[in-house]
């Protein structure tokens, strides 16, 4: 593809790049605003008069600033992003040590490209979350703190007295919670439907955040979504069963010794809704939540049971043979 003619704004001018040309044009707005003043006293400019104000007669051209977009704009023409090799080209062709427009160029469009960024769905629901847990255990560290502190606080001592602004302090923390919380679910659910109707909207933006990517979170399996941002135990004792998925909708209303059967048939549900979510578009949030339910009610039926192996593992002993009886007394 041909390159297009480069305009950039140095000092109070313009320079205009044409491509093979050896030395820049330069050009001064006071002209553009002349020619353009001239073409608007024409009743019909037409496409011949139009092209003088186009450098090279081309239909679009690279701006590497601001200014040089809304001359660009001006003229009519189509605006593409330059590339930095195009940039270095003008800088090594203008031959001015005080040209820093590579550099400018480069850091307003990763400004620019951090903007979009931040500004994805995605990216509002990972730092929603990460604020709203930052908030969580700064309510709850202060409340500790608190706690221990009015009980040899009295109210007409200076402790006192900041123990009742630490507390106004504190209730205004929670209110930003709450408030955080609340866009936090409606931001969720917008982008994380069926994840969020599956294991509610705080869970589903915490596996989020901790994966930092909907793609990853897309791909990963139902092991590691179950165990998502547990931390291993260290010693004999067995491995964690589930990760912020304790918090997950229903959870709650499982025995303790059945959550980790909860949290895996949650974890197996994980992977068609957020593939639903992400790529496919569907909408599995009633499907899922009612399997969910029956699973729950499974749950709370059956009791845990150790199987026979291991009870006669149990009354063998660790030997694995059977106990010796112990000789009767004369």
């Amino acid at each position: 593809m041909r390159p297009a003619a480069l305009l950039a704004q140095v000092g109070e001018g313009f320079v205009i790049l044409e491509p093979g040309s050896e030395a820049p044009r330069r050009w001064t707005p006071e002209a553009s605003l002349r020619v353009e003043e001239r073409l608007k006293a024409l009743e019909d400019p037409g496409e011949a008069a139009a092209t003088r104000l186009r450098p090279g007669g081309a239909s679009e051209i690279e701006c590497a600033d601001a200014a040089s977009r809304k001359l660009a704009g001006r003229w009519g023409l189509t605006v593409r992003e330059p590339t930095l090799p195009r940039l270095r080209e003008l800088r090594r062709t203008l031959g001015e040590p005080a040209f820093s427009l590579p550099r400018a160029f480069v850091l307003a469009r990763a400004s620019q490209r951090l903007h979009e960024r931040l500004s994805r769905p995605e990216e509002q629901v990972v730092l929603l979350s990460r604020e709203f847990d930052r908030l969580e255990r700064l309510e709850l560290r202060d409340g500790q703190a608190l706690e221990s502190l009015g009980d040899v606080s009295d109210p007409g001592t200076p402790a006192g007295a900041y123990l009742t602004m630490a507390r106004a302090s504190q209730e205004a923390v929670r209110l930003r919670r709450q408030e955080l919380g609340h866009l936090l679910e409606l931001e969720t659910r917008r982008f994380l439907p069926n994840a969020s109707a599956l294991v509610g909207a705080r869970t589903a933006a915490r596996l989020l955040a901790l994966v930092g990517s909907p793609a990853a979170l897309a791909r990963a399996p139902s092991s590691r979504l179950q165990r998502l941002g547990s931390r291993p135990r260290g010693g004999p004792q067995a491995g964690p069963k589930y990760g912020v998925l304790y918090r997950a909708e229903g959870m709650d209303r499982v025995p303790p010794d059945r959550r980790g059967a909860l949290a895996r048939t949650l974890a197996s549900l994980l992977g068609p809704a957020l593939r639903a979510d992400l790529i496919t578009g569907g909408a599995l949030g009633s499907q899922l939540s009612d399997r969910r339910e029956r699973r729950i009610r499974d749950l709370n039926r059956t009791t845990r049971r150790v199987p026979a192996r291991a009870e006669a593992t149990l009354s063998r002993g660790r030997t694995g043979r059977p106990p010796r009886e112990s000789p009767r007394s004369p």
